[in-house]
């Protein structure tokens, strides 16, 4: 910034506050290497003058969503291996 040079950066992290930097545009459709749709928009963050990309794919969604379901049911089955080992002879009963 201070060579007054553009840059970019990627982020896994969401924005929380952005507004559309051009109230006429409309998202951009481009499509990946398998033919899959992506979304893309320029947005800005309303407590910098940074410019960031808005990026929304289905297929990424999807993979996201499927990889939150397998973490909640890893979890969920700990759980139930802890129960059972509280509840079960010799079963680990140690807070620790």
């Amino acid at each position: 910034k201070q060579e007054n040079l553009d840059y970019l950066c990627v982020s896994r992290s969401n924005l929380k506050n952005y507004r559309v930097a051009n109230p006429d545009e409309k998202p951009t459709t481009i499509k990946d290497k398998k033919g899959h749709p992506i979304e893309l928009l320029h947005v800005q963050a309303e407590d910098d003058n940074d410019t960031y990309l808005w990026v929304k794919s289905q297929t990424k969604a999807l993979k996201e969503n499927s990889m939150n379901s397998k973490f909640s049911q890893r979890f969920e089955e700990g759980l139930l291996a802890i129960r059972r080992g509280i509840t079960s002879k010799g079963g680990t009963k140690k807070a620790g």
